[in-house]
């Protein structure tokens, strides 16, 4: 326990009465004569104390006090004082969460001293997360680390036994963060506004030399979609040519492993890495039913990248009777053919519509998705589409026959009458086309040429 004032003083006049070789009589008695000298003898012992007092538990106990972290931060800055306690100072702080008083401090100071406080602190971030801490401890200390990171071009050199100080923080932080990821996707631990995979991309934009060794296999191994992606989303961000490249490999096993259950979320990760592979096989997965109808649709989404290079997929698609999604794959496939293949691959795409397909027998669903591809696509072309059209207006297949005809009434006005003359006779069934139910294509060629000529 610390002496109190009265005792203190008594305590230094004792002191001061053996420097002078007086009593303590003398000392009291002969304060006139003596006083400045003593006034100066006790001013150092009282200063002298004063200087050491400051241990560990005083510094935990500034916690407490209203200007502690300012008291915390100015004891660090001080380079007079003892290493050990400016270190648990600054522990003291991390623990108080003052990480921005901390850097603040390892901002304002020399450099030699901003090296000495970093290869401390970087210490005490291995050291707790290395060792058997409390997984608070190691929270506040893996959050310290983060912070760190902003200065690790300072962390040069090695350690006492021999490791490279950047190399074992970094690895050190990668490897513990990927463990705590493994636990509920790491949702257990309070980052406060930082997300775990926030910090684990810092250290590897910082170190990737160091990272990504860890990371890569650790991507391959996930135990489940969402740390597989997380751990790939971490890697994207590094924007390294070849390690995308490495990346794909392990999206294109992953997603051959878990077929046809290849997750929405997973086939958006395997767009965003453009990988030529990768977006073949999902155009591949939009003409399989069994592929959730997000994955599918992002499979179409890979032909707008793709583009001359998806025809022969988005072929495939245009052939694949999908009732359930309401054939609207078949309808999307059409149109990106026509964007990437235009007048050359018309008669293809219009010929491979499949005849026995399903298509919308109810209210003009049939007829509205016929003239959206007539206006929107071949409008702005129909001098260069309109020979293939009036050929195909005889086509064995009764659905290429339909788009031709309706594309030529709605292109070509003044000349259809004449040009679906060959039609006058055609008594296929057509649904969805009619408000007032089935027609044919000769009474739909018929209310065309009556309606012309009123």
């Amino acid at each position: 326990m610390l002496a109190s004032r009265r005792q203190k003083t008594i305590l230094f006049k004792e002191l001061a009465a053996q420097l002078l070789g007086l009593s303590k009589e003398q000392l009291t008695t002969g304060g006139a004569i003596f006083g400045p000298t003593i006034l100066l003898l006790l001013g150092v012992l009282v200063l002298a104390p004063m200087m050491c007092a400051t241990g560990a538990d005083d510094l935990d106990a500034w916690k407490s006090v209203s200007n502690g972290k300012e008291k915390l931060a100015t004891y660090i800055a001080d380079s007079e004082r003892e290493g050990k306690l400016r270190f648990h100072a600054a522990k003291t702080l991390v623990r108080m969460g003052a990480y921005t008083e901390l850097m603040d401090v390892i901002q304002g100071v020399d450099e030699q001293q901003r090296q000495f406080l970093l290869r401390g602190l970087a210490g005490s971030v291995t050291d707790k997360l290395l060792k058997d801490y409390k997984q608070t401890e190691k929270v506040r200390f893996f959050l310290l680390g983060y912070y760190l990171l902003e200065h690790i071009d300072l962390l040069t050199g090695a350690n006492k036994h021999g490791e490279r100080r950047d190399q074992l923080l970094v690895e050190t932080m990668t490897d513990w963060g990927l463990d705590i990821l493994k636990q509920d996707n790491g949702k257990k631990i309070d980052l406060g506004s930082y997300a775990l995979t926030d910090v684990l991309l810092a250290a590897a934009m910082k170190r990737p030399m160091y990272a990504v060794p860890i990371l890569q296999p650790a991507m391959a191994g996930a135990p489940n979609i969402e740390r597989f992606l997380a751990i790939n989303a971490i890697l994207s961000r590094l924007e390294d040519p070849t390690l995308r490249h490495q990346q794909s490999g392990t999206l294109l096993n992953y997603a051959k492993k878990v077929y046809p259950n290849v997750s929405p979320l997973l086939a958006q990760a395997m767009l965003k890495n453009q990988n030529e592979t990768l977006l073949l096989f999902l155009l591949d997965c939009a003409r399989d039913y069994r592929v959730p109808v997000g994955t599918r649709q992002a499979g179409l989404e890979a032909a707008t990248t793709l583009k001359e290079k998806s025809l022969d997929g988005l072929f495939l698609v245009l052939q694949t009777d999908d009732p359930e999604t309401l054939n609207i794959q078949r309808l999307n496939a059409l149109d990106l053919i026509w964007n990437y293949g235009g007048t050359d691959m018309l008669r293809k795409a219009l010929q491979t519509l499949p005849a026995g397909g399903t298509w919308w027998p109810t209210g003009v669903d049939f007829r509205a998705h016929v003239d959206e591809f007539c206006d929107e696509k071949l409008k702005p072309a129909k001098d260069d589409v309109r020979e293939t059209l009036v050929d195909l207006v005889d086509d064995p297949n009764w659905v290429t026959r339909v788009y031709a005809m309706e594309c030529i009434m709605r292109l070509y006005p003044g000349d259809a009458a004449k040009i679906l003359s060959p039609l006058a006779k055609d008594d296929t069934v057509l649904k969805g086309w009619h408000a007032d139910g089935e027609t044919t294509i000769a009474a739909a060629v018929a209310d065309f040429v009556a309606n012309e000529t009123q």
